[in-house]
């Protein structure tokens, strides 16, 4: 896809990997739509890049989803991508787990995923083309105890990508694709909040950094209209998971 004047929507894209894409892929021309929580790191990054509109949401509410593809219409005349970046990490025991937490982490790392892909892929469907990509995890191929939620999550994003990859591949008038980032320890601030000796294990292999994973994207998505990169596997060299 060449991705010059192309649009897309972002979430989770006031820091970390969202934000890192954003500012690649303006470089490649690409215009861009914004969305997180926090609407003054969200205008920061916008005002920094050249074509990027905001609209600051809680991407777990219906109303949100429509807003994002109505603000990318509105702003510059089409939608043709969205990156499905949001997302959190619990690592709890059963002991100490917070039901209400992981069921608003599911919120975010799933059905969120789920309403703004296929409300996106209707969208393509009309215009004829367009791509979805979404943001996975190590623990989205591999479970781990004390994981369990998160890596639930994560392994519903795989099987629902690859679902919607093989729904897709019926439609040969259509230039439609969806594709999953893997990704494995990155250095996003993610693990601030663990405890020493499990934050110095997950560091151990080293740590990748958002613009690794924000240069995945865009390998993914310049790839010619004839090919898939169906998914990446990013991890730090001496990962030791």
């Amino acid at each position: 896809m060449k991705l010059k004047d192309k649009v897309m929507i972002i979430t989770g894209a006031a820091g970390g990997i969202g934000s890192a894409t954003a500012k690649l892929l303006n470089e490649a021309g690409v215009k861009l739509v914004l969305t997180d929580l926090d609407e003054t790191k969200l205008q920061k990054l916008a005002d920094s890049l050249e074509k990027a509109v905001i609209h600051p949401g809680d991407i777990t509410k219906k109303e949100t989803t429509k807003q994002l593809i109505d603000k990318a219409i509105e702003s510059f005349g089409q939608l043709d991508m969205v990156f499905n970046n949001a997302g959190i990490m619990i690592e709890t025991d059963i002991e100490n787990a917070d039901v209400d937490k992981l069921d608003l982490m599911i919120q975010i790392n799933f059905q969120a995923v789920v309403r703004l892909s296929y409300a996106a892929l209707k969208h393509f469907y009309k215009t004829g083309s367009g791509f979805v990509l979404n943001m996975s995890s190590f623990a989205g191929v591999k479970p781990s105890a004390s994981f369990a939620a998160y890596s639930g999550s994560k392994f519903a994003v795989e099987a629902f990508t690859d679902s919607i990859r093989m729904e897709l591949a019926r439609y040969g008038d259509k230039n439609i694709g969806i594709a999953v980032i893997e990704a494995g320890t990155v250095d996003t601030g993610l693990y601030n909040d663990w405890d020493t000796d499990k934050r110095d294990y997950v560091y151990s292999g080293g740590a990748l950094q958002p613009e690794d994973i924000a240069r995945c994207a865009k390998f993914i998505l310049e790839q010619p209209d004839h090919m898939r990169v169906e998914r990446i596997l990013a991890i730090p060299r001496k990962f030791p998971v």
